[in-house]
């Protein structure tokens, strides 16, 4: 938690990538539902909370990424997160409320016949 100005943040690191193993991850993740619920109560008394993962949400589990999301419409969090190597941003809406989620592409000089272009 850190306080700017009269706005206290609260940021959360969540571990999207337990036992990761490539392209065959995609929908067979999850940070664990009740691990994101008792870090967003830890900042519950921000006023802007981050979640900082690795992956987006649509390469969570199914039956996990429909609670994830509400748990971050409900807490007002914005979801921050890589994993695609492009940038953009959604704002979701679901019976919780709505979040933010914004990618980001990579942070490092990359070869430019790499395929994994820099942000």
């Amino acid at each position: 938690e850190r306080t700017i100005g009269t706005d206290k943040m609260g940021i959360v690191g969540l571990n999207t990538a337990w036992h990761c193993d490539g392209e065959r991850d995609k929908e067979a993740l999850t940070p664990g539902v009740a691990i994101l619920r008792d870090a967003l109560e830890g900042i519950s008394d921000c006023h802007i909370k981050f979640v900082l993962g690795h992956h987006p949400l649509d390469w969570m589990y199914p039956p996990h990424r429909q609670p994830i999301q509400s748990l971050l419409a409900a807490k007002h969090a914005i979801y921050l997160h890589g994993h695609m190597h492009t940038e953009s941003f959604s704002n979701t809406l679901n019976g919780a409320g709505e979040f933010l989620a914004v990618q980001s592409g990579a942070g490092w000089q990359s070869p430019e016949r790499s395929g994994f272009p820099s942000g």
